[in-house]
């Protein structure tokens, strides 16, 4: 999907629009491009902050598994990961509760704490999200030792105001 299928996606808006960008998503995450997988991220992400578009958040909410593909694909690109967990925070992620998409959040996390402070913060609410909203989900974050990765975060997020992600997630995984 190159930038002028990207805007063009974009320029649809809505349900038709998002559907656009998750299946060129899709071909993106058959033949890996990092700059064109955080083009099309970007691009979701501004749509589903378009508070006239709630229609997108249901699209994207019904599409986990193309996001879940993504983190999987893209786990070692910092800035792929932490465009798709500021699109993931915003989404029920009832759907998103397998083993692996959990594990994955986890490593991601883990992997780029280094000098990736936002990613981190981003990381915290996902997990928060993830816990929240599935049972399966949050079971499996307890099992994968997510409050470890939340007692690093800690330390990484140097911010005092975001130390409040770290103990956000802390409170929906012990509930």
């Amino acid at each position: 999907m190159d930038d002028d299928a990207i805007e063009a996606a974009e320029a649809l808006a809505g349900s038709t629009g998002a559907a656009a960008l998750l299946d060129g998503l899709d071909a993106i995450i058959k033949e890996p491009d990092e700059e064109q997988a955080e083009a099309v991220l970007d691009a979701l992400l501004r749509m589903s902050s378009d508070i006239k578009s709630p229609e997108v958040l249901t699209t994207l909410a019904s599409r986990l598994t193309t996001l879940g593909g993504c983190l999987s694909t893209f786990m070692d690109a910092a800035v792929v990961v932490e465009v798709l967990f500021a699109v993931l925070n915003k989404l029920d992620l009832k759907g998103f509760g397998t083993r692996d998409n959990a594990e994955n959040v986890l490593k991601a996390m883990d992997s780029h704490s280094d000098g990736e402070e936002t990613l981190v913060e981003y990381g915290c609410l996902v997990i928060a999200k993830l816990a929240a909203t599935s049972e399966e989900g949050k079971g499996h974050l307890i099992e994968l030792d997510a409050g470890g990765m939340l007692d690093r975060a800690e330390g990484i997020i140097t911010n005092e105001r975001n130390k409040k992600y770290v103990t956000e997630a802390r409170k929906v995984l012990s509930t």
